[in-house]
């Protein structure tokens, strides 16, 4: 992203030189076509940023220079023609930038959201910044007469990329995300700070040192950005199992680092290790053969990280003592054990349980467990929520589920479900299934939390009377608030 950006702004310099300043020197007629071409091939956004910039200095049309703008543009082209052929395979595949399938489509807030990200989700810098440009900028129909071109064309430079990727989003596929935007930030502060001349003087000064105080502040104290940035599950589990080996012995203690194969071969050759990983995030792996897998080990304590809640719920079932939690930036560290004493790890914050002496009647499709206010269950958008059901099979599995629903002001927000053909655990006699959820994932805002309401329910989709419910619970705990702080508002 850094290298795109550092290239964008190349060829912001040279463009200006050509467009702005008429400088069509057969060096600056070079450096524009490497330079976008160089944009293309790092990043899909800075590519378009680039396009961008060409297309608008078409606008400015001069007869006597336009045949050497329009051979800078065919040189970015001809330089990254060997690339257009896979572009054109991810357009047939739907999706020309999007690194996985996680990415969901943008809500109508998102704009919101974002210019909240840049300012570090505080007042204190917004107010900052805002004195800051008042006090430092020369408004006057001079200045404006001066700029208004130029104002409009980093507006328009800022916008286009931000309205094109939403609607791609929305209507192809989602690729839209606060890191894609870095390409077309600096013209919005470029539009920021048209009105500011040249000269230095104390109000400057001022301005300058009020901006730099709060948007530090908002950074470093209020977000504490560096503290939990620099706490990576990836280096810290390596150290952690390191630790618990030495301690214990490496037949004692094995561990499910869901990292890449070679971001841990980094880390093993660095330390001079091996930890003898049984998990990689780039290895294919369902939750069925996760179960097995975990099912297989033999030592007494397991060290993991990286993993999905539902993945957690399947070690806690064979180590249920949990030794050490670690919260870290994107995810959490565990140290569990077969034996022991255990911690508490995330917070509990609620717990409630339905039990049925005598089961359900078949003939009742929906078994209505709970429903109200989110905010009665949730103190906070960092929760998270675990429903688990604990059942009786007849020798067979049929279509049966446990539902939680999300609605927002009465409408649907998010739905899901479990069924004993997903994944069942066995204790005993009865079988589980768990649902979580956390719900930093879909409230974005604590304070509309009284606005989403959530119902619990079993759904008997086939009406058996093979699956007999026995109990199930429902517990609320606080969620790791760091695991999304990148973009999120961790307050």
């Amino acid at each position: 992203m850094t290298a795109g950006l550092f290239f964008v702004l190349l060829l912001l310099i040279v463009w200006t030189r050509m467009v702005f300043e008429q400088d069509y020197r057969w060096r600056n007629v070079i450096l524009f076509g490497v330079f976008a071409a160089i944009c293309a091939y790092i990043h899909q956004f800075s590519m378009l940023t680039a396009f961008l910039i060409a297309a608008i200095g078409l606008l400015f049309y001069k007869k006597r220079t336009y045949s050497k703008y329009l051979l800078a543009c065919l040189l970015a082209v001809v330089l990254y023609a060997p690339h257009i052929s896979i572009v054109l395979y991810q357009m047939d595949l739907g999706a020309i930038c999007a690194p996985d399938t996680w990415l969901a489509p943008p809500k109508p807030r998102f704009t919101l959201y974002y210019f909240e990200y840049l300012f570090h989700f505080s007042w204190i810098a917004v107010i900052g910044t805002a004195i800051g440009l008042i006090i430092s900028s020369k408004i006057n129909k001079e200045q404006w007469n001066g700029n208004k071109i130029k104002i409009g064309t980093a507006l328009l430079l800022f916008i286009a990329p931000f309205a094109m990727g939403y609607a791609y989003s929305l209507y192809v596929y989602p690729v839209l995300q606060f890191s894609g935007l870095i390409f077309s930030f600096p013209f919005l502060l470029l539009a920021a700070a048209s009105f500011i001349d040249s000269n230095l003087n104390t109000k400057k000064i001022v301005a300058l040192l009020l901006i730099l105080a709060t948007m530090t502040f908002s950074l470093v104290a209020s977000r504490q950005h560096y503290k939990f940035l620099s706490a990576q599950w990836n280096e810290i589990s390596v150290a952690k199992t390191t630790e618990w080996k030495a301690k214990y012995g490496n037949e004692n203690v094995d561990c499910l680092l869901n990292m890449k194969t070679h971001f841990l071969a980094y880390y093993e050759m660095r330390n001079g290790i091996c930890l003898n990983n049984k998990q990689y995030f780039n290895i294919p792996c369902d939750d069925l053969s996760f179960m097995q897998k975990v099912e297989a080990l033999q030592s007494n304590y397991l060290v993991v990280a990286g993993l999905t809640d539902v993945q957690l719920e399947i070690v806690k079932h064979n180590y249920p003592i949990l030794m050490e939690y670690i919260p870290c930036f994107t995810s959490e560290i565990y140290v569990f054990a077969k034996t022991g004493t255990s911690i508490e790890g995330m917070e509990r914050i609620n717990i409630e349980e339905f039990a049925w002496d005598i089961p359900p009647p078949a003939e009742y499709e929906f078994i209505p467990l709970k429903e109200c206010n989110l905010s009665e269950i949730c103190p906070s958008r960092f929760t998270k929520i675990l429903l688990t059901l604990d059942y009786m099979s007849k020798d067979s599995i049929e279509d049966y589920a446990l539902v939680l629903q999300t609605s927002y002001k009465g409408t649907v927000a998010d739905w899901r479900c479990v069924k004993p053909s997903d994944l069942s655990i066995q204790y005993g006699d009865t079988n589980r299934i768990f649902l979580p959820l956390r719900y930093e994932l879909l409230v974005k805002d604590s304070k509309r939390l009284s606005k989403y309401s959530v119902k619990i329910f079993l759904w008997n989709i086939s009406k058996t009377d093979k699956i007999i419910p026995i109990s199930c619970k429902i517990s609320t705990h606080k969620s790791n608030p760091y695991i999304y702080m990148m973009t999120e508002n961790v307050r």
